[in-house]
């Protein structure tokens, strides 16, 4: 009785080995599978339908938002709307003009007078929407 209860432990202790032995190796592989997938730039392959990556996102929207204040901070010290290398000389600008922000990825164009200005977010993919600031504040694709 001893000798078969002995067997049943040392089976049950190779069946828990092998089970946690298969989890660890499934998780090596998606991690694998995980970074494979990544781009060099920090973004995701985008497979279609897919639900684990993430849709383009409007982060573009967001560097215009600041870029937006950017402007009117420059305005008020300067008496005159500047371009995008004056607010990156200024540290007001993650990127100068026709530069790439290095966080959106997108290049940002700005055509500016003393009185107004246009600033154009272009993203890296032709599957982003680009967007265009204009000194009223509003923001259209």
């Amino acid at each position: 009785m001893a000798e078969k209860r002995r067997r049943r432990h040392w089976a049950e202790w190779i069946a828990w080995i092998a089970a946690g032995s298969l989890l660890l190796w499934l998780c090596g592989v998606a991690l694998l599978l995980f970074f494979a997938w990544r781009q060099p730039s920090g973004g995701y392959h985008d497979p279609p339908g897919s639900w684990f990556f993430p849709p383009p996102s409007p982060s573009g929207l967001q560097v215009l938002k600041s870029l937006r204040n950017a402007e009117e901070v420059y305005r008020a010290k300067h008496g005159r709307y500047g371009g995008l290398d004056d607010l990156l000389r200024e540290g007001m600008s993650p990127a100068g003009e026709g530069g790439v922000e290095p966080v959106t990825g997108c290049t940002f164009r700005c055509r500016y007078s003393a009185t107004a200005y246009t600033i154009i977010a272009v993203p890296r993919r032709d599957d982003m929407i680009t967007y265009t600031l204009a000194d009223s504040g509003n923001v259209t694709p």
